[in-house]
Parts: C-alpha cells; sequence; structure tokens
C-alpha cells in the first residue's frame, strides 16, 4: 500500500537529533534475503568443485540452518567477515578434501562474494523514508557499514574504536560519542 504523501511527519524523539545512522542489514533490508541465497549458492558450488557432500559441514561450521534457511544468531554468518568465513570454509575443505592443495583449489574455484545489490530486499519503503527525512531537515542521514579489507575487518567496525561512516560523497570517522575524529 502506498504512503500517503504529505507534510513530514517526524517523531519528536528525533528533535534536536543532527545525525542518523542506520546499519543496513536487518534494518534497512533483509540480512536473510541478502545472505541465506549466497550460503546456498555456496554449499552447491564447493560441492560442485570438490565432488563430495561438504555442503551439510559448511553450513553447520559457519551457522546456516538449511531446514529453517536462516542464519544462526551468534554464527559467523552473522556476526563475522568474509575473510573469516573464508577460513572456516577452507578448514571444512581441509578436512574433505585429499589435501591441503586440493582444498585450496576447491576453495578457489567455488569461492564468490555475494552481489550486495542482486540480493538486497527494501524492510520499508526507504525513498520514503528519506524523503521524509530530508524534507524535515535531517540531511545529515549515512549508513554505517564495516569495511571489509582482504581477510580482515576495518579496526572502525569494532565496538570499542571510531566507526567508519560512508555516505555517497565522503567517508568520515565518528567517535561513540558522534564526534568526527
Amino acid at each position: 500500500m502506498p504512503l500517503a504523501r504529505g507534510p513530514a511527519i517526524i517523531h519528536p524523539i528525533l528533535d534536536g537529533i543532527d545525525l542518523v545512522v542506520f546499519d543496513k542489514d536487518g534494518t534497512l533490508i533483509s540480512f536473510e534475503a541478502m545472505w541465506t541465497g549466497w550460503v546456498r549458492d555456496l554449499g552447491t558450488r564447493l560441492e560442485l568443485a570438490s565432488r563430495r557432500p561438504v555442503a551439510g559441514d559448511v553450513f553447520m561450521t559457519i551457522g546456516y540452518d538449511p531446514v529453517a534457511n536462516r542464519i544462526l544468531p551468534g554464527g559467523p554468518m552473522a556476526i563475522g567477515t568474509m575473510g573469516g568465513i573464508q577460513e572456516l570454509v577452507g578448514a571444512v575443505l581441509r578436512r574433505w578434501c585429499p589435501s591441503v592443495s586440493a582444498a585450496r583449489r576447491t576453495l578457489a574455484e567455488a569461492w564468490f562474494e555475494p552481489d550486495p545489490v542482486e540480493h538486497a530486499v527494501p524492510l520499508a519503503d526507504l525513498p520514503g523514508l528519506f524523503a521524509t527525512l530530508r524534507s524535515a531537515g535531517r540531511t545529515r542521514v549515512h549508513l554505517n557499514t564495516v569495511l571489509n579489507f582482504g581477510s580482515r575487518a576495518h579496526p572502525s567496525g569494532g565496538c570499542g574504536g571510531p566507526r567508519q561512516v560512508r555516505t555517497g560523497y565522503e567517508v568520515r570517522s565518528w567517535s561513540r560519542t558522534g564526534r568526527s575524529v
């Protein structure tokens, strides 16, 4: 059902707030839609490349329930980095493949990074949400994301340090107090 357009109505709790930061997965887009398809595809690719039934072991190791088609809370898929997940998958393959080099070849052949746009399913009317925030004078709306460089997450993504904030125009770091660092 389309949202009625009219004057922007912002909840009073946002009065005096100058910056709105959204986390992407599970807040703006469906976490499950984003990741479950990728995990299933990875399992299929790993089985084809290894010619062994490794998917179940991989799913259990990285925290995916194929029966419920859900990412398990607290598991590597829910809280890990792509590099960390790739390392875990490599460890599973070393148990199944006849040699370490065979496991490495299998991982190199099957591994792929998910396309974040292809599987993105919005959890709300995002254009309407951002238009409402913009029309109410909230022009500083940013998306918070952990940047992943290779196999290690960017240190700003951890809870204790400054956070990396990406916008369409700039990258700024913000501390937990909201001050620019």
